[in-house]
């Protein structure tokens, strides 16, 4: 698994343009950003080049220095949409339920709703629908990493 660890800057938001949804989740606003033009291009080079590891790309900032719309504007992004099989999208609250979690995200890539009675089961549901597939999933607000230790055994890492 390679890391990468995008530090923000500042810069302005300008104009909400369209909404796009995820599968079965609330809308996901493409907005233009000015002053990141170059890192939104990195990005998109580095989520479509191609490597065989699992990324775990980090956008870290302050509050307010527009992480979200960065990743925002990467999930929307056209190229980013053909790239990956499968997209998801899970805002993570300062104090989140593994399960809520595990569930959210079994919805968007199943386009259904869980039937594993434990914890465990729907993990490995999860990981078995993403098992030979390239997919992205957004993970929102992330106040601690926590919440990835928790979920990290259910993302594959097959070379897609």
């Amino acid at each position: 698994m390679r890391l990468k660890n995008l530090p923000l800057k500042t810069f302005s938001v300008v104009e909400s343009s369209k909404h796009l949804r995820t599968q079965d989740s609330n809308p996901v606003n493409d907005e233009d950003i000015v002053g990141f033009e170059n890192e939104v291009e990195e990005l998109i080079d580095y989520l479509t080049r191609g490597t065989r590891e699992l990324y775990v790309i980090l956008i870290v900032a302050m509050g307010g220095q527009g992480k979200t719309t960065i990743a925002r504007k990467l999930y929307n992004n056209d190229i980013i949409v053909s790239r990956f099989d499968i997209r998801a999208w899970c805002i993570i609250s300062q104090t989140y339920n593994w399960r809520e979690l595990l569930q959210e995200i079994f919805s968007q890539v199943t386009c259904s709703k869980d039937e594993g009675d434990r914890d465990d089961i729907l993990a490995d549901m999860l990981r078995k629908n993403l098992m030979g597939k390239r997919y992205l999933i957004v993970l929102d607000e992330m106040w601690d990493c926590m919440a990835w230790d928790d979920l990290r055994l259910s993302f594959p890492d097959l070379g897609k």
